[in-house]
């Protein structure tokens, strides 16, 4: 499979990975043959790339970070709870009544089961880019990469699950806001920007008072958008004031907000929303992040030299770059998969749109 374009796609082509939509329902299977009228559908949700199947890369398989499965139900369980809370505010004062917890708890076991079946953490972390059914996705992803940066730093398996419940629920306080608001496309007003704000407190609210979430979790709600330089809110707090939790949320959060589609900015690839956290080192803590990957095999920390970029972001930015710079030109890149020996340089075949090859493949 390759991933193209979808202004590149054609009527005929096969889809070679589910495409879902904002409730985490199938949009589109894989095996579909795309029409002009799903490919201008696809293009009006927001879709930029896909996955397609063609005869000249049958054999590239990358391994998804979490499988389809796992997305599509977790997705759903976000999408029912936001909803749900969006639609009746007033159950903030009796959410005491619901047990987030335990059903989050079995959200993330799933997705955390998942990447610890995976050889290799540093697959296709850059696939979870996705433009449609922002909110309801980007829980799902921030939790996914949060989980990734627990497990290369031997979080216990009672830290991953704190971890990756606050950050499945790190924006449910936005539910509590004024219906629209967090919605509205223009500028806010600097009193519209203080009622955002809050949405920090009340998320932590909502969730002190479930007896199955810590108050760890809760703080991710709380402090994700604090940061190491005291320039964050809702208390400005700086550095190691901040619990190590919410850190790495903040970094999940900025990396995956970055590399959606946004009405407000474009919408950047993954190897430029690396080198901004990268470059971001006093306001995040980029320190969090190893420079590691985790083997399946010995479930430890294994050195890359990654010549000072950390090693989760390193792979995904050499493959979104080189993806960036064939998809600007007249040729396309493939799906990729990492070299087994060296994870971060993965092997790169190029095939033109006429889906010839052009080279043979070759080092990124």
């Amino acid at each position: 499979m390759r991933k193209i374009h979808i202004s590149h796609a054609k009527s005929g082509d096969m889809l070679a990975v589910d495409l879902f939509a904002a409730n985490g329902s199938v949009l589109l299977s894989r095996g579909v043959r795309l029409t002009s009228g799903y490919i201008r559908s696809l293009a009006q949700k927001g879709v930029q790339y896909i996955y397609i199947d063609d005869k000249q890369t049958y054999d590239i398989r990358p391994r998804p970070l979490i499988s389809p499965t796992v997305r599509q139900q977790a997705v759903k369980k976000v999408y029912e709870t936001m909803t749900a809370l969006i639609n009746q505010k007033k159950l903030l004062h009796r959410v005491s009544s619901l047990d987030l917890g335990k059903e989050y708890e079995k959200v993330f076991k799933n997705i955390l089961d998942y990447l610890l079946k995976q050889e290799n953490l540093l697959i296709n972390l850059s696939d979870l880019v996705i433009s449609n059914g922002y909110f309801f996705h980007h829980s799902v992803n921030v939790a996914t990469i949060a989980g990734v940066i627990g497990i290369a730093k031997g979080y216990r398996p009672e830290q991953l699950l704190d971890l990756g419940i606050g950050a499945l629920l790190f924006d449910i306080g936005m539910t509590q806001l004024p219906d629209g608001l967090w919605r509205k496309k223009g500028e806010l007003t600097e009193e519209e920007k203080e009622i955002i704000r809050r949405h920090t407190y009340l998320g932590f609210e909502l969730l002190r008072r479930q007896r199955n979430i810590s108050l760890f979790s809760a703080h991710c709600a709380l402090q994700h958008h604090e940061r190491c330089d005291g320039s964050g809110y809702p208390r400005a707090l700086s550095g190691n004031e901040i619990h190590e939790y919410a850190r790495i949320v903040a970094i999940a959060d900025v990396f995956d907000a970055l590399t959606s589609a946004r009405y407000h900015r474009k919408q950047y690839s993954p190897h430029e929303a690396a080198e901004y956290l990268s470059a971001a080192g006093g306001v995040l803590d980029f320190e969090l992040i190893p420079s590691s990957t985790v083997t399946r095999q010995t479930k430890c920390l294994s050195s890359l030299d990654t010549k000072g970029t950390r090693g989760i972001w390193a792979y995904f930015g050499r493959v979104s770059r080189c993806e960036d710079e064939c998809l600007e030109s007249s040729e396309e890149a493939p799906a990729l998969e990492p070299q087994r020996i060296e994870p971060v340089w993965p092997s790169v075949r190029f095939v033109d749109k006429g889906h010839r090859f052009l080279k043979k493949n070759v080092q990124a």
